[in-house]
């Protein structure tokens, strides 16, 4: 049987596409590789928070992130997330990733 998978911090990954500048909706989505629909969730969310923004050209929304204590708060805990993703990633070895390749396989049969 075949699970999928949950992104758990697609909040956080929208901030970090968003350090790079101002984009629109479909181009965060296709950065990160989830539905338009679940990133417009989560940006709705965001400006709710009063962390995002957006301001509009033509026809799109074009987001950013805002210039606050909160916004701040958030670009921190996105980069203390890749921080520690990187670190895990640093302290597996091969043994260990195969270890785990082997599992995820015997999983899914």
């Amino acid at each position: 049987m075949v699970y999928m998978v949950q992104k758990k911090n697609i909040d956080l990954e929208v901030i970090l596409v968003l350090l790079s500048g101002r984009k629109h909706l479909r181009e965060i989505s296709r950065v990160l590789k989830v539905s338009h629909s679940t990133v417009l969730r989560k940006i709705e969310e965001l400006i709710k928070k009063n962390i995002l923004d957006y301001e509009i050209q033509g026809k799109n929304k074009v987001f950013f992130i805002k210039n606050n204590l909160k916004s701040k708060n958030y670009i921190f805990s996105a980069e203390q997330f890749i921080l520690e993703i990187k670190q895990i990633l640093e302290n597996l070895n091969v043994e260990e990733i195969m270890k785990l390749r082997g599992n995820f396989l015997e999983l899914i049969k």
